[in-house]
């Protein structure tokens, strides 16, 4: 009796035991990535040709829940080889913004821009960009992935 006892205890207490796996409520969708360049506008040439700058667009459904975006220019997707950075999102007067590198683009609606300037050696090197943000407790969003 006492072995059942021991057993069914041993057995059934794990199960009983269940731990609530941690998830954040922030979502990324729609990633998409264009080239962006800063023209002279009497001339209409590009401003810095050592740079090649690209807009990263996404959606997040709660600016107020995500404190970080995590932006991987890599070689494999989930590699930062080339280029790893973080933006941070800050509140100022009721609004939302996404900084990075001393830009501030505001977030609006669902609706945020990351700017990103890239020499001409991480440009030809990179193929995959991943991104994900991390929300005010530290939980990773889902990833988005943007393929060259």
């Amino acid at each position: 009796m006492k072995s059942l006892l021991l057993y069914l205890s041993l057995c059934l207490l794990p199960m009983l035991c269940v731990s609530q796996v941690q998830s954040t409520t922030v979502k990324l969708l729609d990633l998409s990535v264009h080239p962006s360049a800063e023209v002279d506008s009497v001339t209409g040439l590009p401003l810095d040709t050592s740079i090649i700058s690209y807009n990263l667009d996404f959606k997040v459904n709660a600016a107020a829940d995500a404190s970080q975006a995590r932006i991987l220019f890599g070689t494999t997707q989930n590699s930062g080889d080339i280029l790893d950075f973080i933006a941070t999102f800050t509140l100022v007067a009721g609004q939302y913004y996404l900084n990075y590198n001393g830009n501030s683009n505001i977030v609006t609606g669902y609706n945020a821009r990351i700017k990103v300037g890239l020499t001409g050696t991480q440009e030809a090197a990179f193929n995959y960009i991943t991104l994900y943000l991390l929300d005010n407790q530290g939980q990773e969003t889902n990833r988005l992935y943007f393929v060259k």
